[in-house]
């Protein structure tokens, strides 16, 4: 690395480390572990990540999802329980790393984690009016929250704050971004104008400063569900952010790697009283800031510890955080996606709709596995239609088979399998070929292009054949071993192919 890339690395840091500041104590306020709380959660988890991550551009740190999940934990239970099952969701990525299922937790669906972004922007949005009024978060999330607001009693001066705070973050240009965040600027704006102009404005406060004291882990059984989904979100969200990290830079990270990373670096900042967090919206922040080395997440870090020891952030107004937040929140949710929601076949736009209605009413962790199941049943079904467009069953007429043979008669009948056969097409594939094969005298499956098989498939297949006449032909690979294994299919008549089953057939083999 040469002199010039070292301080772009450098500079790149220092922008992102301003951002990260505020958006890890605000972050911190979300899941009710506190402002210092979200800084050494940022520390511990950036300085680890950039350390062991694999991934170069990649910030680690504060994460809305994961503080969201947190906070009903941290509400319930109290801050010794909110590190722990932060704790518990960094020793889970540390198993995902183990068993490598790094490239599995990528495939959750698209649909499921926009209606996951989408109920998380809107209860960071209607869960912080109340901070912005000058009050504090009413319980019962979302639906708590607004119906708090006929009868909340108005601060003024934190409205102003908060106001002026949301305006300059989303109107703050975007080609100042890589040389003054907005959310930084907001954050400065929000402070002075509260300090000069509207001093009645609850503050954050004292906030201990210097080293963090040990946390004594306390266990629950009630802390391991949103420890999962916790680390599930986390590893899902980080995974995705860092492939497109590595399009932008021309990198390669290790996904294994990184979530061992994330794992180990949760488990510190919970034994330092950290909040527990994952990658960073920053990252982009960071790439756009020119960083493309480990040096400019380690230099983040570093800037937030910094903020922590030294700078006077007890001043900064809570409605100022409470700003920032709304304008994450709202910038999360994807509105192109939601928009085209009319246009998006009916399965996906359920899988969107279901997740984030049950994310607002219910929490995330349910809304995760409702999400999961109702995805799993629109691929069903999906996969269902495209597996019965493919399969093809006729009746051959009888010329086809001997040289003399009516061609308006047809003693045998041909199944051609599809490349992909699954549990999802399994039911209705077998009420079509019960059906077409009845009356035949000898039926002809052809496998040669069966690419896929699944268990369910080939019990179907071995009870479809059983007591009929039958050639298998071109049974292959995947198809021949589960058939094998799940059936008896030594009865019928194993050939190459097609043409091979009808001389099979002509000479009285069959």
């Amino acid at each position: 690395m040469n002199i010039r890339a070292i301080g772009i690395d450098l500079q790149a840091g220092i922008v992102v480390g301003i951002v990260l500041g505020p958006v890890a104590m605000a972050y911190g306020l979300i899941s009710g572990v506190g402002p210092a709380a979200g800084l050494y959660g940022a520390v511990a988890i950036g300085l680890v990540a950039a350390a062991a991550g694999s991934c170069r551009a990649l910030i680690a740190g504060p994460n809305v999802f994961v503080a969201l999940v947190l906070a009903p934990v941290a509400a319930e239970y109290g801050l010794a329980a909110a590190f722990t099952t932060g704790m518990l969701a960094g020793a889970i990525l540390v198993a995902f790393a183990v068993v490598r299922v790094g490239r599995l937790v990528a495939y959750i669906p698209h649909s499921l984690l926009v209606g996951f972004f989408a109920a998380a922007g809107i209860i960071l949005v209607v869960t912080h009016i109340l901070p912005a009024l000058g009050l504090p978060t009413a319980p019962g999330g979302a639906i708590g929250n607004a119906a708090a607001w006929p009868g909340a009693t108005v601060n003024f001066h934190a409205l102003a704050v908060a106001a002026a705070t949301v305006a300059v973050g989303l109107a703050w240009p975007r080609r100042l971004a890589r040389y003054t965040p907005g959310p930084f600027v907001a954050l400065v704006v929000g402070t002075v104008i509260g300090a000069v102009w509207f001093p009645a404005a609850p503050v954050v406060g004292d906030i201990p400063r210097g080293l963090p004291s040990l946390t004594t882990p306390v266990f629950n059984p009630s802390f391991i569900l949103p420890a999962f989904t916790m680390a599930l979100i986390c590893a899902a969200n980080a995974l995705i952010t860092a492939l497109q990290a590595d399009n932008l830079v021309g990198g390669s990270h290790r996904p294994n790697r990184l979530l061992a990373a994330l794992g180990v670096g949760n488990l510190l900042g919970g034994f330092l009283g950290g909040n527990p967090g994952g990658a960073s919206v920053t990252t982009f922040l960071n790439i756009q800031a020119g960083g493309r080395s480990i040096l400019s997440p380690i230099v983040a870090a570093l800037v937030v510890l910094l903020t922590l020891l030294f700078l006077p952030i007890e001043r900064i107004p809570i409605a100022a955080l409470a700003g920032i937040v709304i304008v994450n929140g709202w910038l999360i949710i994807d509105w192109q996606y939601l928009k085209r929601m009319v246009k998006i076949p009916r399965g996906y736009a359920a899988v969107t709709l279901t997740t984030a209605v049950v994310a607002m009413l219910v929490d995330f962790n349910v809304a995760v596995v409702i999400g999961l199941v109702v995805a799993a049943l629109v691929g069903a079904v999906r996969s269902e239609h495209s597996e019965l467009q493919r399969l093809v069953s006729l009746p051959l007429p009888d010329s086809t088979i001997w040289p003399d043979g009516d061609p308006f008669e047809s003693q045998v009948g041909l199944v051609v399998m599809p490349d992909w056969v699954s549990v999802a097409s399994t039911r209705e594939m077998a009420r079509i070929l019960n059906r077409d094969i009845a009356e035949n005298q000898v039926t002809i499956f052809d496998f040669g292009k069966v690419a896929y098989m699944d268990d369910t498939a080939a019990t179907l297949v071995t009870q479809v054949v059983a007591g009929r006449r039958v050639a298998l032909a071109g049974l292959h690979g995947v198809a021949q071993e589960l058939l094998t294994a799940f059936g008896d299919v030594s009865a019928a008549h194993l050939v190459s192919d097609v043409e091979e089953a009808k001389a099979a057939i002509r000479s009285g083999t069959i």
